[in-house]
């Protein structure tokens, strides 16, 4: 876990500390790539480190805001078929 605390210090990842830092492969930071905040330089893409955090609270707030309308209207029509 030291490594990953490390990694936040920093102002800017690659895909590989990325793929670390969040728990996942670097296939799967490179198939989002295109939705994240990165930048190039040359052959490299740095991902900035607060966008990315921001970019992931925004992501996780649509998420559980798509889950609570999902079950309210589950429970609307739960409710209408009484």
């Amino acid at each position: 876990m030291q490594e990953v605390e490390n990694l936040t210090n920093r102002v800017a990842l690659g895909i590989r500390e990325t793929a670390t830092a969040l728990g996942v492969s670097e296939g799967l930071v490179r198939k989002w790539l295109p939705q994240m905040p990165h930048t190039r330089l040359g052959e490299r893409v740095l991902i900035p480190v607060d966008p990315l955090k921001k970019w992931l609270q925004e992501r996780s707030q649509a998420e559980m805001d798509a889950s609570r309308r999902s079950a309210a209207e589950i429970l609307k029509a739960l409710d209408s078929s009484r």
